[in-house]
């Protein structure tokens, strides 16, 4: 008999589910303090600094400008964070409403959810390269 766990427990009950999970609280981690812990400007310019390899100053090296290249992807990656939790918060103040007045009025509001969710998608004429 299998005991009840949650999805989070199925997750970590493997190798790999432990593993990826502390994969993503590291980067998230990362992403989130990294930039405010490291003491270079993901913006500065040091053109004396420009194309250094990797060294225990910059991890990852600079770039062009004299950037430490892992602090702009921490700060690159902190901006996707961010767009993507605004996607998703958007989608829901959206999709939760449309699903309770869809729920709420049954099939008389059943044309005008299709239509609102149908407006939502790209059309096909959008879409034509993929024929």
């Amino acid at each position: 008999m299998l005991a009840k766990v949650g999805p989070l427990g199925l997750v970590l009950h493997t190798a790999a589910g432990g593993v990826g999970s502390v994969l993503v609280v590291v980067t998230l981690l990362a992403v989130t303090i990294g930039p405010w812990l490291s003491a270079h400007d993901a913006d500065g310019f040091d053109m004396a600094g420009a194309f250094q390899p990797s060294s225990a100053r910059h991890w990852l090296g600079t770039d062009q400008m004299g950037r430490d290249l892992l602090v702009r992807i921490m700060a690159g990656g902190r901006l996707s964070l961010l767009v993507g939790l605004g996607t998703v918060l958007l989608g829901i103040g959206v999709g939760v409403p449309l699903g309770l007045v869809s729920g709420g009025a049954g099939a008389s509001s059943t044309p005008s959810s299709c239509a609102a969710s149908t407006s939502c998608s790209p059309s096909p004429r959008s879409s034509s390269r993929w024929r």
